[in-house]
């Protein structure tokens, strides 16, 4: 992208919640026995923390996005905000006494159980500072919002120190560092909404209004052009396939060659996020257990996939036909692994051990689908042990048009894929309406 979209300064920061702004004149409420003087220590010391936090990731390979830092003067502050969210992979949420009645904050939280819905690994560590107790927290508006309360906090002793404020601050920040992995894989989130805002970048401002007027985006606050095509990408994330369709139809006379793109992200759009979530959290389960039930009726089911990941490329679908003859499970077995090796690129002396080290070490997801219509339950649980064990931690797929109830004894989980409640049909219809977007009549010469 050559242009980065306001909102991040690296699509793998932190988002730090706080509220850092002194209070004064009627906004400044005392507590009981608090002088002022005391109140602008603890208010010192967040603004100590904020500062330690950006060196304290920075040694972990990881960039934080800090509002001070990162809004220019003139931007949307709540727009901004909303990307910096979207597109981060973590968040720390510091709590003193003020953030607890934050209006701010409290938008941040609702942004932040929005995320730990959409991915529900999305870590967010909440660190209590300046005296503010656990129960405090837990009943405040800021903790009761987003179910922030319902995380584990970590309560840092409010010293009297002077001088060593901003030694405990720096000692504090490396310590909410720590709870981060280093170096995460860039979210699948951000990458979709940063790909698809890259493709209709182009089209014009009042287009672009037009189509997130689609998708039920409110155009009525003034927002960047730049913020523009990331809004429109964001909210196609969360829309339906219809809405979905309505707007890229807006789009679709301005995004020229960058269409078929545009077309390939949305259309998994179809699947139920919490169904394309049941079939991702399969990839947690034990090696040997990582099978699951696809029944999709006849509806693409690698959209699944696709949806779980928020993400076309990597994606491929193989189908194996034609198997027939005196021994089917050999047949079926060799189909699937040779597939599965070219797949991988395996090489003819790696074990199921290289297989799952390679796989952990590149943070890949690689799921095998296998029709199983027509493959007897007895055959496919013969190969299923077999491929289990030489390929580690490769996702296996059982796809049927219907529910199937040995393939469900054979699986982790069982997913009917679902469409919103719309015929089977509707979606069919919606997904050729999609495909044959953009396309222009041959001129016949009569």
């Amino acid at each position: 992208m050559e242009t980065p979209l306001i909102g991040t300064t690296t699509s793998t920061g932190i988002f730090i919640s706080h509220s850092a702004r002194v209070r004064v004149g009627a906004e400044l409420r005392l507590r009981d026995g608090e002088t002022e003087g005391r109140y602008l220590a603890r208010k010192k010391f967040v603004d100590q923390l904020l500062d330690a936090l950006v060196p304290a990731f920075a040694d972990r390979g990881r960039g934080v996005w800090l509002d001070r830092r990162e809004i220019a003067p003139g931007e949307v502050f709540d727009r901004a905000v909303c990307l910096a969210v979207i597109r981060s992979s973590g968040a720390v949420v510091v709590v003193d006494h003020d953030a607890l009645t934050s209006g701010w904050m409290r938008e941040e939280a609702a942004l932040l159980g929005l995320m730990r819905q959409l991915v529900p690994d999305y870590p967010v560590k909440i660190v209590l500072v300046g005296g503010v107790s656990e129960k405090q927290f837990a009943c405040s508006l800021l903790g009761r919002t987003g179910g922030l309360n319902t995380l584990s906090s970590l309560r840092w002793p409010d010293r009297r120190k002077g001088s060593r404020n901003r030694e405990a601050a720096e000692k504090l920040a490396k310590e909410i560092a720590e709870w981060f992995p280093p170096v995460p894989v860039e979210p699948a989130q951000a990458r979709w909404v940063n790909d698809v805002a890259f493709f209709i970048r182009e089209a014009p401002t009042h287009i672009l209004d037009e189509a997130a007027q689609a998708l039920h985006v409110s155009t009525t606050a003034p927002v960047l052009p730049q913020d523009k095509p990331a809004l429109v990408a964001a909210a196609l994330l969360g829309s339906t396939l219809q809405e979905a369709f309505e707007a890229v139809q807006v789009l679709a006379e301005f995004v020229g060659p960058r269409l078929p793109s545009v077309k390939d992200r949305i259309t998994p759009l179809w699947v139920d996020l919490d169904d394309a979530r049941r079939v991702m959290d399969v990839s947690r389960d034990k090696p040997d257990r990582r099978i699951v039930h696809l029944a999709a009726g006849n509806l693409p089911a690698h959209h699944a996939v696709q949806r779980g990941r928020a993400q076309r490329d990597g994606v491929r679908v193989t189908r194996f036909s034609g198997i027939g003859g005196e021994d089917l499970r050999e047949q079926l077995l060799e189909r699937c692994d040779t597939g599965l090796r070219a797949a991988l690129n395996m090489k003819p002396d790696e074990t199921a051990e290289d297989v799952s080290r390679h796989l952990s070490r590149a943070r890949r997801v690689v799921f095998a689908m296998l029709g199983c219509d027509d493959v007897d339950p007895r055959v496919l649980q013969w190969v299923l042990r077999e491929l289990t064990a030489r390929f580690r931690g490769v996702v296996f797929a059982l796809v049927t048009q219907r529910p199937v109830t040995a393939l469900e004894r054979l699986s982790s989980a069982t997913v009917q894929l679902s469409n919103g409640g719309q015929h089977e049909r509707d979606t069919m219809a919606l997904l050729e309406d999609i495909e044959e977007l953009g396309d222009v009549p041959d001129l016949v010469d009569y």
